[in-house]
């Protein structure tokens, strides 16, 4: 259940502790919330409880303990009654993997291509292209790898790997982390 004014005010607490509580009376961040914290008080006793809670944050003296109750408080409503992660539903994630992993090559075949994408040294991308080609790179056990190397400073060896696959766990990969650090 999707209860937009929780995740609001969930925000507006994790603001405050960050900033300090010494903030946190009268503020009209906070204040916004109120009326429609009584309103939804009057058919949920946990929100009643939630909007007592609140107007005390905004007029007590000692607000450091009051927001501290109040956070608690509203973390566990929203980890019992509403959605805290909002943004992941929305994300539609593709499958990453969509056939059966592929075990034919040996793992003295698959070393060096381990090797090139767990360290740093010449002949890497080299290395990769080669067992590109040799179809090494859509062994399962070199998924780590690859995970890793998407992440690689030598920036041609992400960019080629990712351009040459045919896999979507790279593909999912790589758009999961593009729209992750945007």
């Amino acid at each position: 259940m999707k209860i937009p004014i929780l995740n609001d005010l969930h925000g507006e607490v994790n603001r405050l502790l960050i900033a300090g509580a010494k903030f946190a009376t009268n503020d009209p961040r906070i204040s916004k919330h109120l009326p429609m914290l009584t309103k939804m008080g009057e058919r949920a006793p946990a929100i009643k409880k939630l909007a007592e809670m609140t107007h005390d944050l905004l007029t007590t003296n000692e607000p450091e303990a009051a927001l501290t109750d109040l956070g608690v408080f509203l973390t566990s409503i929203l980890s019992t009654q509403g959605d805290t992660n909002a943004e992941l539903e929305e994300a539609a994630f593709d499958p990453i993997i969509t056939s059966p992993p592929q075990t034919t090559a040996t793992y003295s075949t698959l070393r060096p291509v381990i090797t090139a994408l767990s360290t740093i040294g010449s002949n890497r991308y080299e290395t990769l292209e080669a067992a590109f080609k040799e179809g090494n790179l859509q062994d399962f056990r070199v998924y780590p790898y690859l995970s890793k190397g998407l992440g690689d400073k030598y920036a041609p060896i992400a960019t080629y790997y990712m351009m040459k696959s045919s896999r979507p766990l790279v593909r999912g990969w790589f758009r999961f982390c593009c729209k992750t650090l945007m």
